[in-house]
């Protein structure tokens, strides 16, 4: 009876240990991304892997809830997204071609947000930090 207690209740400690280093390390190895506003503008609704942001002009976030993202040339992929009251955002006539993206799980990287004023359309581009 004895050892049926003892092995019941390691049990019922090893399991929650084991989930609590599995989540530990899971978070611990994710990417950092800080991200700087160099618009000027209130950015809302910044999309950056599935998640959601608002940033203020000259104001910074730090990403940390992300599993993973995409890179080309020491940029994230594709252009960002957000909503700045006024100006009419819009993605570039252009696109970008796939070539050269990988896929980042860890590491730290810092990105400044531009805002490219076409008189056609303005957008958004991402830029190493300066």
């Amino acid at each position: 009876m004895l050892y049926n207690f003892r092995f019941t209740f390691s049990f019922l400690i090893a399991i929650p240990a084991t989930l609590f280093l599995y989540l530990f390390e899971e978070t611990k190895n994710r990417p950092e991304i800080s991200v700087y506003n160099k618009t000027g503008y209130q950015l809302d609704s910044l999309e950056f892997e599935e998640h959601y942001f608002q940033l203020q002009p000259n104001d910074s976030i730090i990403i940390k809830n992300c599993k993973s993202f995409s890179m080309q040339d020491d940029l994230p992929f594709g252009f960002p997204q957000a909503k700045i009251k006024g100006i009419s955002v819009k993605n570039p006539p252009f696109f970008i071609c796939g070539v050269g993206v990988s896929k980042i799980v860890h590491g730290t990287y810092q990105y400044d947000l531009i805002l490219i004023k076409n008189v056609d359309f303005p957008f958004l581009i991402w830029q190493n930090h300066k």
